[in-house]
């Protein structure tokens, strides 16, 4: 139970569990509070016990270990609502506007949608006065105090911690004065508020190539560890060490690569041990996305002599040039990818000879391929669906 401005919510039911919340508008705080008493006072009367999750400060001494314990299992399961039940009641001792935060918006997710509004703004409101207190000063910096955060970075929140931040380099339609990438990075990651986030995106764009080495090695010094099941990367550089990296993040589900030369002639170094890599770091992986220009087939060729693929529900790798000899070794090894769903091989140089032949291979699976006949030009309006065999226009 807590107060929130003017409004009151109740959950009862089962300690860390759903229950059943109540959500009470009130004229004032003070009406708010008298709420609350009477409630659960009613409640204690039905024969419901009040269940404190922190001990009284005059009873015995905070247990730093309780609160590392749920950390812990937030960081195995950010998604999980129980948890965060659970730990909204343990911070109503230690941090109450961010237990109230926690509170608003579980309650929000479980009201009918047409009662989300005032809820909604509830939330925004509770933000304006407590999210900068939270995310502390190196990130505090870098968001104003409407919450617009600087350029470069953007920002998904879920229950008052960070979900999802995207870093991005300079472009050239954007502000040309922008925090470094590694400064953003490191501001990012050393958030409290961060220590949840599921989902990283980071884009070099036109930043120096030493700016983007330094803000991908933030990934791995950062303590405590990002908790990330998504991660995307996007650069020119043609020497980026994903090992480390990788091993750092071993929850990853999700992977997307994106990389293209420097200059004409330069060959990103994507291929280098990227199947060994994920093969013994990544045991979770199920949806991986590549980019590399002219590397397509030696993408292809490498993950499969890792043995990396034979988890994976999604693979995708598109404008990487992939010809018939990448095709042949799908074909070829197509028995490896024991859960495959989807293949997309779009904007690569495919026949419709071989894109028959994969959808053959992948009976199992939707492929999709654009498709180029035999001197290397593009089939405009065609693609292969493998899921009912037919060939259609888009």
């Amino acid at each position: 139970m807590c107060v929130v401005g003017d409004v009151c919510l109740v959950r009862r039911g089962a300690h860390g569990g759903q229950g059943a919340s109540e959500v009470e508008p009130c004229a004032s705080e003070r009406d708010a509070q008298a709420f609350a008493q009477t409630r659960a006072r009613q409640w204690l009367e039905q024969g419901y016990q009040e269940v404190r999750v922190v001990p009284s400060s005059d009873t015995q001494p905070f247990d730093p270990s309780h609160k590392q314990a749920i950390e812990r299992e937030l960081a195995a399961d950010p998604r999980n609502v129980d948890t965060w039940l659970v730990y909204a009641d343990f911070l109503q001792g230690v941090m109450p506007s961010s237990s109230e935060r926690i509170m608003l918006e579980i309650v929000r997710d479980a009201s009918p949608p047409a009662t989300r509004h005032p809820l909604d703004q509830l939330c925004r409101r509770h933000d304006r006065r407590h999210r900068r207190a939270w995310v502390g000063a190196s990130l505090g910096r870098l968001i104003d105090k409407r919450g617009k955060t600087a350029p470069g970075l953007e920002l998904d929140w879920r229950y008052g911690f960070i979900a999802r931040g995207r870093v991005l380099g300079r472009s050239l339609e954007g502000p040309l004065e922008r925090p470094d990438l590694d400064v953003v990075m490191a501001a990012l990651l050393g958030s409290a508020a961060a220590r949840f986030m599921t989902s990283l995106t980071l884009t070099a764009g036109n930043s120096p190539r030493e700016q983007f080495r330094r803000a991908l090695a933030h990934v791995v010094t950062a303590e405590p560890r990002p908790t990330l099941t998504h991660l995307k990367l996007s650069s020119r550089e043609v020497r980026v060490d994903l090992g480390p990296v990788l091993a750092a993040l071993p929850g990853l589900e999700r992977l997307e690569l994106s990389t293209w030369p420097a200059e004409p002639g330069a060959e990103p170094s994507l291929v280098d041990g990227l199947g060994e890599h994920l093969n013994r770091n990544l045991a979770k992986l199920e949806h991986l996305v590549l980019r590399a220009p002219g590397q397509g087939d030696a993408l292809i060729h490498e993950l499969l002599r890792s043995g990396c693929v034979a988890g994976l529900t999604h693979l995708s790798i598109t404008s990487s040039r992939v010809t018939h000899v990448g095709v042949e070794q799908l074909v070829g090894h197509a028995g490896s990818f024991d859960t495959l769903e989807q293949l997309d091989l779009r904007d690569n140089e495919i026949t419709k000879e071989w894109a028959d032949a994969l959808a053959r291979a992948f009976p199992g699976a939707r492929v999709n391929a654009e498709l180029f006949n035999y001197d290397g030009k593009r089939v405009k309006g065609l693609r292969a669906l493998a899921d009912d065999d037919d060939w259609m226009f888009r």
